[in-house]
């Protein structure tokens, strides 16, 4: 599979973070996978309300001669841009 951009939203006091825009192809099943891995390790990765666009592959695992799985298949991701809400301007009108 290749890699997918996703759209998230995070808003820590109203929801947890959930994904609101796809590019690229998958499987309900994929984003959901994507979403619970992303929610699990929310509070290292995404330190502030706001949008993040994240690009999301599946890795296959590392498995040894004997066919020992060594590093596990899942989803790996990364931020590749980050909007904060800006309240700030809101409040002030």
């Amino acid at each position: 599979m290749s890699k997918l951009t996703i759209d998230l939203l995070v808003m820590d006091d109203a929801c947890e973070p959930y994904i609101c825009g796809v590019r690229g192809g998958c499987t309900i099943s994929d984003l959901q996978a994507i979403e619970k891995e992303i929610i699990e390790n929310r509070y290292d990765h995404l330190p502030a309300d706001g949008t993040y666009t994240i690009e999301a592959s599946f890795f296959k695992g590392q498995y040894g001669e004997y066919g020992r799985c060594e590093l596990a298949p899942g989803w790996e991701w990364e931020i590749i841009e980050f909007s904060p809400f800006d309240f700030g301007e809101e409040a002030a009108q």
